[in-house]
């Protein structure tokens, strides 16, 4: 369905509903509001996803060195295991 607005410098008309200037701009008001929030949303979500990657890269350095000390333990248990039989 295609609505159709009539703009004038005292009112807009949208079929069936006459809105008032200050009606218009209440709305124009909230539309900039909605505007301004989505905005710092995105901003937000930009540095949320940074800080994000930042700890998936931090993980995955805690998980290499995690893996690396688990292979030297493992490495000096098969020594001292190897210096029992002997």
């Amino acid at each position: 369905m295609v609505r159709a607005l009539i703009v004038t410098d005292i009112q807009i008309t949208h079929i069936g509903h006459v809105m008032e200037q200050s009606e218009v701009q209440a709305l124009a008001d909230k539309l900039d509001t909605l505007i301004e929030r989505c905005k710092k949303l995105e901003k937000d979500n930009a540095l949320l996803r940074e800080l994000q990657d930042d700890w998936n890269r931090e993980r995955a350095q805690l998980m290499h060195k995690n893996d690396l000390a688990k292979n030297k333990i493992e490495a000096m248990i098969g020594r001292l295991r190897a210096l029992e039989h002997h």
